[in-house]
């Protein structure tokens, strides 16, 4: 495919839009094989944050996007190319034993952002905003439990 915008542009590749969500994101979001295809060949970061806030109240990688929707082909085409799962989207689905691998691997990232670059839009999602963002009560408690490090 010929995208003349890019290569005027090319900057925009990896850019975050006035949306705050980068062309891959958005490209992920709404299920556009041949053009997610073309930006990976263009080298895109195939892990950029974004979110459409009123439905998913937290930032969220294409992966893990794509893996809420039941989309095994995009998802497929995303880890190929190096996306990789995150502690976040494991809380968001609800998937306790990923997180329990995480944390046994690093405790401390229950402490940590999502975003660590953060700047005056971002607030600093952690681990349990995701898991209440997506209303998975089993992934709440155990990050909040007496075993838990702390938030």
């Amino acid at each position: 495919m010929h995208r003349p915008w890019l290569k005027i542009n090319p900057e925009w590749l990896n850019q975050d839009g006035l949306t705050g969500r980068a062309l891959l994101w958005e490209t992920t979001y709404r299920g556009r094989t041949e053009l997610l295809r073309e930006l990976i060949e263009r080298g895109a970061e195939v892990s950029p944050l974004g979110s459409y806030y009123t439905p998913m109240l937290v930032e969220l990688t294409p992966l893990a996007l794509v893996r809420q929707a039941g989309r095994t082909g995009l998802a497929d085409l995303l880890e190929e190319n190096g996306a990789t799962d995150d502690l976040y989207a494991a809380c968001h689905r609800g998937d306790l034993q990923s997180v329990s691998d995480f944390l046994a691997a690093d405790p401390e990232a229950i402490n940590r952002a999502a975003r660590p670059d953060q700047d005056h839009r971002w607030r600093g999602f952690h681990s349990i905003h995701y898991a209440v963002a997506a209303g998975q009560h089993a992934m709440v408690k155990l990050l909040s439990g007496p075993k838990s490090p702390g938030i």
